[in-house]
């Protein structure tokens, strides 16, 4: 089934410990290297309100947004490179967030640091490093 799958939904009690299923079905998630929406209910994290893609309220976002799409659209490598410095910049920030957090974000971050690294193995492999 998950071989078939494009995105995966977990969603996460974080109201409580996680159990020993919360970690199998994460490790599923990263072994088939599935997309991701986690959702966790704990701490009322408000989401913000897109109403465009690609526009974003602070301003360094969307310098960077622009120049790496700007990027990405100038040749099939540009765009494999724009994509690792993506995850170079997500697993960067995923280690910043992480020296400053709960132990149960800590983890929910640990699986996002996990998926971002074996994009950027993949990334690294398509542009032939």
């Amino acid at each position: 089934m998950l071989e078939d799958a494009d995105v995966a939904l977990l969603v996460l009690d974080c109201s409580q410990d996680f159990v020993e299923l919360d970690e199998k079905i994460g490790g599923l998630i990263a072994q088939y290297k599935l997309a991701t929406i986690i959702i966790l209910n704990k701490y009322d994290i408000p989401i913000p309100n897109i109403d465009e893609v690609g526009v974003f309220a602070n301003n360094d976002f969307q310098n960077l947004y622009n120049e790496l799409v700007n990027k990405g659209l100038k040749s099939q490598k540009d765009a494999l490179e724009v994509g690792k410095q993506i995850e170079v910049l997500d697993i960067k920030d995923l280690k910043e967030r992480m020296e400053n957090t709960t132990p149960d974000i800590e983890k929910v971050f640990s699986f996002l640091e996990m998926g971002s690294e074996h994009h950027l193995n993949a990334f690294t492999r398509w542009l032939g490093y």
